[in-house]
């Protein structure tokens, strides 16, 4: 379960990226657009340095660079491809609705795993 401040945040921060999503699929006006860029945005630029600092104090710093080469693979992998899956979405159903849903989802299943999942031991780095 979710321990520290950090960890909790980065939680919340996966959560608003899906609220963002979810407010994206269904924004009537440019209002509901702009609440999107400004929930997924912020989310998003939170998580990144909140990941790192739990990462390396999960890990440890010297086991950091290589987690993040391993990472940064499937990234790569998965948004290069995401083009292409939601361009034949699109083509399939007309919209990128399905693809938004799709994303809200993944995100949602990040969200539950990382609340679900067991702390590990504290050790020395």
């Amino acid at each position: 379960m979710v321990g520290n401040i950090q960890e909790t945040l980065l939680g919340i921060g996966i959560v608003v990226q899906v609220i963002g999503v979810v407010v994206l699929i269904n924004a009537p006006s440019i209002g509901w657009l702009l609440a999107y860029i400004v929930l997924y945005g912020a989310a998003y630029r939170a998580i990144s340095p909140l990941g790192a600092s739990i990462m390396a104090a999960h890990f440890g710093r010297r086991a950091y660079g290589s987690i993040t080469a391993v990472q940064g693979i499937a990234i790569t992998l998965c948004s290069g491809g995401g083009v292409f899956v939601a361009g034949w979405l699109y083509d399939t159903w007309g919209s990128y609705t399905v693809a938004f849903w799709m994303c809200s989802a993944v995100l949602g299943l990040a969200a539950l795993g990382f609340f679900l999942t067991p702390q590990p031991e504290q050790r020395d780095m």
